[in-house]
Formats: C-alpha cells, structure tokens, sequence
C-alpha cells in the first residue's frame, strides 16, 4: 500500500491558515521554517493535535490491482493476415512522486508546465501550490494528491503481414514468403497523467511497484 497524508487542497485564505493551525511537528526536518501560508496544501489532522506529524498519515492507496486482462485476436483475409495483443490493469493507483518535484518549487529541478497554474491568489488554484523555493510546509511530501488512477489498456503487439502467392514465388525458386510490419505499445488508454501507467512495475522489486 501507499502510506502518506491526506491533501486537502491549497488554503486558500490567510484565515484557513489560522484556523487550521498547520504547523509541521517535526522538528527533526531541515524545512521546519514554521512559515505554512496560502497556497500552501491544507493536510488532514487525523489525531485532532493542531498539527502535522507522522502520525496523520493513513493507507491512500495500493499498487495492487482489482485485476488483470489480456485480449489476443488473430485475423486473415486472402494474403493479409494480422495478429494484436492487448493487455489491461484495472482497479490500481500509481504514486505519481515525479509530480512533487515537477509541481513543487522547493527543489531544484525542471518543473512542469503545470506549475504554469499554480496557486497566485485565492481561488486560482486548487491542485497545485504555491512558488516557494524554502518549502516550509513540506509540499512536496506524500500525501494523496499524488495519487491517481493506474488503470489503463494498452495495445502490446501489432503485426500485419502480407503473404506473397505461391504462383509469383515459384518463378525464382522460393515455396513461400511473408513481409509484415509490427509494432509495440502502439496505443494507451488510461486517465494517468503521467508518461506510462505501467512504470514501476518491477517482478524483482516489489517495493517499487506503483511508484513513479
């Protein structure tokens, strides 16, 4: 499973801030400036303490899915023959952990364009925070804005291929001949924002799974 906070969104409004009182609690970390403002993300106090620590995290999601699937077709018309192959995940989340260090302003690495709609003002945003290269509300760690639907459909193989007759291919000798085009992970459906669903898929590291 994934473990992590629960985002609430930016606040909004220096009064949201107040009110939710969103000082980190941990005072081991370099970023504990005290400094949480507007456009900074809004986390779930789960024990009710007036502040962020690690014991607000919860299960937010799994790699684990409901299910997988494959379709595999093959069709022949006169010469023309084509096979494909499709393969499906249904019912995961991928920890999409590139996005907090291209959406976030803390680190210094190329961002998103994303970032192009971060949060300037009340109301501008609701998904990305605000441009601060100090961080002090720790914007950048897990939490459930980082998680998102996994499932997708993918087209694995494609293959077309043209069979040449036999009464062409016995002038010069040959008993038979194919020329075919193919092709892999043609096509992707799924809602991911990412560059591929299905990254961080490893059978030798199961601690990956899921992570982007």
């Amino acid at each position: 499973v994934f473990y992590g906070v629960v985002t609430e969104g930016p606040f909004q409004t220096e009064g949201e801030v107040q009110a939710a009182n969103a000082i980190d609690g941990d005072e081991s970390t370099p970023f504990q400036l005290n400094g949480t403002a507007p456009g900074d993300f809004k986390y779930r106090d789960l024990d009710g303490d007036g502040r962020i620590t690690g014991d607000d995290r919860q299960i937010i999601g799994s790699p684990v899915p409901d299910f997988t699937y494959g379709i595999n077709a093959n069709f022949r018309y006169g010469a023309i023959d084509m096979s494909l192959q499709f393969f499906g995940v249904q019912g995961n989340e991928v920890l999409n952990l590139a996005r907090s260090i291209r959406e976030s302003s803390g680190r210094s690495f190329n961002k998103s364009v994303t970032v192009v709609n971060a949060w300037n003002g009340p109301g501008t945003s609701n998904t990305v925070p605000r441009p601060i290269v100090t961080d002090p509300n720790q914007n950048v760690r897990v939490g459930t804005h980082l998680v998102e639907d996994g499932s997708f459909l993918r087209l694995r193989q494609l293959q077309i291929g043209y069979n040449f007759p036999e009464t062409l291919l016995s002038r010069i000798g040959i008993t038979q001949a194919r020329a075919f085009l193919a092709g892999q992970n043609l096509l992707t459906f799924t809602k991911y924002s990412g560059n591929d669903p299905e990254i961080g898929f490893d059978g030798n590291n199961t601690a990956a799974n899921g992570i982007d």
